[in-house]
């Protein structure tokens, strides 16, 4: 697999995603409990807090705004009071509801969950789960052709209480494709063939082999399994999400494993409704199928150490990833910088050569740190270092500064810059502060008029006596002499 870069993240929140599916309402009744019931061996729980957020296909919803995207809501729900609540909801999120319309008949679905010393005790659910009539499937149609139109992406959130009919499916794959728009699913129920034509489907592994049959579980083979799917129901893509033993996704011609993030699971609820919206955010964005998995896998190992269905945000995205994923090209990291401004991240700017790292850098960086949220470290190329220092130097490569610079968990990105000095890239960042060794005096800080302009400030911080590459050089010189 090529080395993901987070660069395609930066372009999510200018992405416009329609969420066709079954909208509901989550709603959480919090409390202590101390004693069992006299009247039948159940615990009393003494309600302390009542909540309620977006559910199902409105978990999606709220996921993609966390990642920025501008969201349509297209569904059926009831015309009760929790109709309302959800239509609330999607106004306090702006979220788009003109596509969600509304059937007498049916109650809007409401999932109560009692939980207690962080424990879920009981959850019961008010819905009907029959398939939407002919006459709203054709109003819903007609509300999606209209919004295909200012869409970038397409997510169907199946959760078998009757929106996504087989016909309805069937007619937004093909004006999706018309528009050369992708679509991806989440599907529910042992019968895929309904999903045929769409972009790709994200299954977990139970619900696959659910729909593949007992018959090819017994075969045992995960990915052969998935490609005759593939084949037989004209898929790009089935990445299967398969809890502690990651992800496989599976293309026409490849399959690819990714490793489970090892974190401590707290509550899987809506962890594949984070999924579905990121990874298909990520393909939506430039991202490519392997890419967005990855990313994907890494937003659900976030949402299940959370309590409830919850949202991952684009700056969860942005501040994660591995070292390769912290060096980035300076075109980059202009628009993440421009992401974490405006999610209120404090972002703090420090540069140099780093030629063999030492503690005075160490601390250096450390302390950096802690004058913001973000810490993006500019580093000179080879070339710049040898103009700078002499043909000699540097002593390490570019590549290998970098990685060891973006191995420290105080650092958040390492950008190679070419110039002699960092003035450009301050300007593409735009850091709140920039901070530099009290070995330099404030006239002499590279960029300082240019951020106090806007705000910004510079932070001079005391270096560690008698540590300095120079100093390293002339003792290893003076040890092999």
């Amino acid at each position: 697999m090529n080395r993901p870069s987070p660069g395609f993240l930066s372009r999510i929140p200018s992405l416009r995603v329609l969420v066709i599916g079954d909208f509901m309402l989550d709603h959480y009744v919090v409390g202590t409990t101390e004693r069992v019931s006299p009247e039948a061996p159940v615990p009393v729980v003494r309600i302390e807090q009542e909540y309620r957020r977006l559910g199902g296909a409105g978990n999606v919803v709220s996921n993609l705004r966390s990642l920025g995207c501008a969201v349509y809501a297209a569904g059926v729900i009831g015309r009760d009071p929790a109709a309302e609540q959800v239509r609330a909801m999607c106004r306090e999120v702006a979220v788009d509801s003109g596509g969600l319309l509304e059937d007498p008949a049916r109650s809007t679905t409401e999932k109560v969950r009692v939980i207690a010393q962080n424990q879920q005790l009981i959850r019961y659910d008010r819905e009907k789960t029959n398939f939407i009539s002919p006459a709203l499937s054709e109003q819903l149609t007609a509300h999606v052709d209209t919004l295909l139109n200012t869409s970038d992406l397409v997510v169907l959130s199946d959760y078998a209480k009757g929106t996504l009919r087989p016909d309805l499916i069937a007619r937004i794959a093909t004006m999706a494709r018309a528009r050369r728009l992708a679509v991806i699913g989440d599907p529910k129920g042992s019968d895929y063939s309904r999903y045929y034509g769409v972009t790709a489907l994200t299954p977990n592994e139970r619900e696959f082999w659910q729909a593949a049959g007992e018959g090819a579980r017994e075969g045992g083979d995960l990915v052969q399994s998935a490609r005759l799917m593939l084949q037989t129901l004209d898929l790009g893509a089935l990445c299967i999400t398969r809890g502690a033993r990651g992800v496989t996704l599976v293309l026409p011609d490849s399959a690819v494993e990714i490793s489970a993030n090892v974190v401590e699971v707290y509550d899987v609820t809506g962890a594949g409704d984070t999924f579905v919206s990121v990874f298909g955010a990520c393909l939506a964005a430039g991202g490519s199928y392997p890419e967005a998995a990855q990313w994907a896998n890494r937003a659900a190992g976030i949402a299940v150490s959370r309590l409830g269905a919850t949202s991952v945000g684009l700056v969860d995205l942005l501040l994660m990833g591995t070292w390769r994923e912290r060096v980035l090209p300076q075109r980059e990291i202009e628009l993440i910088a421009m992401r974490l401004r405006e999610a209120g991240k404090r972002i703090v700017f420090t540069n140099g050569c780093f030629d063999l790292l030492h503690a005075g850098h160490i601390q250096t960086l450390e302390r950096a740190e802690s004058f913001g949220d973000v810490l993006i470290v500019g580093l000179n190329s080879d070339a710049s270092v040898k103009r700078l220092k002499g043909p000699g130097r540097p002593f390490i490569q570019q590549g290998d500064r970098a990685r060891l610079l973006a191995s420290f968990g105080c650092v958040d990105y390492v950008v190679v810059f070419e110039e002699d000095t960092p003035e450009t890239l301050i300007k593409c960042v735009r850091p709140d502060v920039v901070v530099k060794g009290a070995d330099y005096r404030l006239d002499q800080v590279v960029g300082r008029e240019f951020v106090e302009s806007y705000g910004g400030r510079v932070e001079l911080i005391d270096l560690v006596a008698d540590v300095s590459t120079t100093s390293l050089i002339e003792r290893i010189r003076n040890s092999v002499a």
